[in-house]
């Protein structure tokens, strides 16, 4: 018997053998596993699926045709559940019992646990990889069609689990939606681009995790451009010598030569070049060789130089940002 039934309604519970009736539909009785349980004289199916990773979406419609097949009460066995499909099931009026502390049996009684999340999502501020996250989602324009989860770690080329937190963050902000269509889970930014972007400015941090000061760019890494050097490519604000900067991603960070590395004093009175190191690959969400609008815009939003500050402007306003929402 499920143990976490046989724990809540104790050992009043019965279980038996149960063979679906002849003529049950092949994709029933290849697909589940099934036990007659008992309980204050009402019987019902527990049925478990042989493919724990069957899509929501199938289950709920199979679950009425084993009832009427049948004839009877039907709870469904799952080794988990996110808190989504427990909504989506009580919403649809199905029984179910979860591994993870879920009982919900409307004709027996229901018992629910509820495990808080670690409060590193209860924040203001997005993670690095979360920003990552909403920028390939903002670039992309992810909208119409949306994107699942495995695609976006391929594509950002970070690990699920790294992903996984990542829309976590960007959940608990709702500046996401996760949707079940078919077997697929898909993430779409909350309201248009420029809603979504708007909500999200003012959560938004600095990519930059640290800078490095050379004498000589390396030659083998691949770097954008950054800073004043990246504004004055798009504009008339001229670069002096010094400016920064080079952006390149955490994993180049070991390429660089420490022969070519300067402190901060020489690098004042023979110049050079500052490689700036970011916490998500800056090369991965533009096609030029500059870094993404919005990143450059959260480097310099801080800047104090007026000039910079009136061409940071002109991206607020191609990217359709409200004042109210970016002002430092």
């Amino acid at each position: 018997m499920n143990d976490f039934i046989s724990r809540i309604f104790g050992k009043t519970v019965g279980e038996s053998e149960y063979r679906f009736p002849t003529g049950t539909p092949l994709f029933i009785t290849c697909g589940y596993s099934v036990k007659y349980l008992t309980f204050v004289n009402t019987g019902a199916l527990l049925v478990r699926p042989v493919d724990q990773s069957a899509g929501l979406k199938a289950v709920k419609k199979q679950i009425p045709i084993i009832e009427s097949t049948t004839g009877l009460n039907v709870i469904l066995e799952m080794d988990k559940l996110t808190s989504w499909q427990r909504t989506c099931l009580i919403e649809a009026g199905i029984a179910f019992v979860s591994g993870t502390g879920q009982v919900f049996i409307p004709f027996w009684g229901s018992y629910f646990e509820c495990k808080i999340r670690e409060k590193a999502y209860e924040t203001k501020v997005l993670t690095s990889a979360a920003q990552f996250v909403f920028l390939y989602l903002y670039y992309n324009d992810t909208k119409a069609f949306g994107v699942t989860q495995i695609s976006i770690a391929k594509e950002l080329k970070i690990s699920k689990a790294t992903c996984s937190r990542a829309i976590q963050c960007l959940l608990s902000l709702r500046l996401i939606s996760v949707s079940e269509e078919g077997t697929a889970t898909l993430i779409r930014l909350n309201g248009t681009k420029s809603e979504a972007l708007n909500n999200a400015i003012g959560h938004m941090i600095d990519p930059l995790k640290k800078k490095i000061c050379v004498n000589t760019l390396p030659d083998n890494i691949e770097y954008n451009l950054s800073g004043v050097l990246a504004l004055s490519k798009r504009s008339a604000l001229a670069a002096k010598p010094g400016d920064e900067g080079f952006a390149i991603s955490k994993s180049n960070q070991r390429l660089i030569d420490k022969n070519s590395v300067v402190d901060a004093d020489r690098f004042r009175d023979l110049g050079g070049f500052v490689i700036e190191v970011w916490n998500y690959d800056p090369s991965v969400l533009t096609t030029t060789d500059c870094v993404d609008d919005i990143s450059l815009l959260m480097r310099l939003r801080s800047n104090s130089d007026e000039r910079v500050q009136n061409e940071l402007d002109v991206i607020r306003r191609e990217h359709g940002l409200i004042k109210e929402n970016y002002k430092q």
